[in-house]
């Protein structure tokens, strides 16, 4: 199952998603001789509002990076086959990535125009499956080298003033751009960014992958409201936001299915996923 134990999670982060049964904890605590206040602001708010100003940061670096990988698989005419995000209240645990074929564009290409244009021969030696897994991994680490007792509430009190925040903010409303007090930047890239890549050629997992993906019994459309055995799975308090959609092609058409929620089907795609990175992670 996805839901690792906590025990295993924090030995290896290598998983795509686990629940992790209990609340993020709060950031460290400031320095014993901070103000209560500084030049008008209370700093245990001000400084509430720039840690979660950092793991916004991380989870947009995530976004970003997810999307721009999705454009190259785009460009390159790939045949996709599964995407999906992780997110939760824990800060720094977010995940997404993909899994699809590609395929080199042959010599002479310009470009690759995926297996439409190629021959089987040509298949079998420029195509391949992959799965790319982005994820936060080491951001958690970073984030914690700015606060505590490095969390300098002198200088971000001022820096506050010198972008005209009103004294009277509410800071656990208002969303303030910190990156005049610290860049944020080392959230966004490698090695705190980390992106792995898992291929077929590496790989001799996929082949079974894909078909335990293609055996996830569908018990066709159920409407809510409608089908009175329409349910929705409960999940363990603290488990991750699961957004999951595999590509197919069913009733003759090409389609997309897209499952959200904490349990259910989105945990037992991404259950092949795990399995894939435990298989192919080199030791």
């Amino acid at each position: 199952m996805i839901f690792r134990p906590l025990a295993i999670l924090a030995a290896a982060l290598t998983l795509v998603s686990a629940a992790i049964a209990a609340p993020p904890p709060p950031p460290p605590q400031l320095a014993d001789d901070t103000p209560e206040t500084i030049n008008g602001y209370n700093t245990a708010y001000m400084y509430r509002n720039f840690t979660g100003w950092t793991a916004r940061e991380a989870a947009d670096g995530l976004k970003l990076r997810t999307e721009l990988d999705d454009t190259v698989v785009a460009l390159d005419n790939g045949i996709r086959v599964m995407s999906f995000s992780v997110k939760g209240d824990w800060p720094y645990h977010g995940s997404s990535g993909g899994i699809e074929e590609v395929c080199e564009k042959p010599e002479g290409a310009l470009y690759s125009t995926g297996r439409a244009t190629l021959s089987e021969a040509e298949i079998a030696e420029l195509c391949y499956w992959q799965l790319r897994v982005i994820d936060l991994h080491d951001a958690r680490e970073k984030a914690l080298t700015w606060m505590g007792e490095a969390f300098d509430a002198q200088r971000a009190a001022d820096y506050l003033d010198s972008i005209k925040i009103p004294k009277d903010v509410d800071f656990t409303r208002e969303k303030i751009d910190w990156s005049g007090y610290q860049s944020s930047g080392e959230l966004k890239t490698a090695p705190v960014l980390r992106s792995r890549l898992f291929t077929s050629r590496t790989c001799d997992m996929f082949p079974a992958a894909l078909d335990a993906i293609q055996s996830i019994p569908l018990s066709g459309f159920q409407i809510e409201g409608f089908n009175r055995r329409a349910r929705i799975e409960s999940s363990i308090p603290h488990s991750p936001w699961l957004d999951v959609s595999v590509f197919s092609i069913n009733g003759g058409a090409r389609g997309e299915l897209r499952f959200t929620g904490y349990a259910g089907m989105p945990s037992t795609l991404l259950d092949v996923v795990d399995n894939l990175i435990d298989t192919c992670e080199p030791e």
